[in-house]
């Protein structure tokens, strides 16, 4: 009796320890769950102060642009596309996407160190282009605006342009460029000199 009474005894314990065991058993999935809303409140927060870096980041002409033309500084998106440009040495470059509107406008910088390199780069981007200089050419792609400074070339990107004399006030330089190309939505390029503040056409 003495031995059965010990046996049950036995078994009862082992019951016992067997359910608090039970209470420490962690739901991971609850974790999982709150883990989650943690990252996805990070992501938010640090996407929020990127795009007030990106503003910051921008050198002094193009935020000159983005405050004249009053763009939206935080929509401002660093872009890390490549062009043809690209290939070339050069002092500075960045490129950036800001909100136009239902359209981005993406606009691709690059500063050189004298007048010499950068006409170098453009008589290169001529080329591989297969385009004449004030020859009103066809080139397939998506519409821009490429303008050329003594040692800077500025290239616009949009399916929605900004009107060129708004464009070139947005720059400390404005209208004092060497060359300005306008291709449009038909692929047809133009070219620009200026007279009196204002953009003349050229025909070859």
């Amino acid at each position: 009796m003495l031995k059965n009474s010990i046996i049950i005894g036995f078994i009862l314990c082992l019951f016992s320890c067997s359910n608090d065991k039970k209470d420490e058993v962690v739901d991971f999935s609850d974790i999982t769950k709150s883990s989650n809303r943690y990252k996805e409140g990070k992501v938010d927060l640090k996407s929020v102060e990127k795009r007030v870096d990106n503003y910051d980041s921008l050198n002094l002409t193009l935020k000159n642009f983005i405050d004249s033309l009053e763009l939206n500084k935080q929509s401002i998106q660093i872009v890390h596309q490549t062009d043809f440009i690209d290939r070339f040495e050069n002092n500075f470059s960045q490129k950036i996407k800001v909100l136009l509107g239902d359209d981005t406008l993406s606009i691709y910088y690059w500063e050189y160190k004298d007048s010499t390199q950068t006409m170098n780069v453009f008589y290169n981007w001529l080329d591989i282009n297969k385009l004449v200089l004030f020859e009103a050419s066809k080139m397939k792609g998506e519409p821009f605006k490429l303008l050329v400074y003594s040692n800077k070339i500025i290239k616009f990107k949009s399916l929605k342009m900004v009107e060129n004399e708004l464009i070139l006030k947005g720059f400390s330089e404005g209208f004092a460029f060497k060359f300005y190309i306008d291709k449009n939505n038909r692929n047809k390029l133009k070219w620009f000199n200026v007279e009196n503040e204002k953009l003349i056409e050229l025909k070859k």
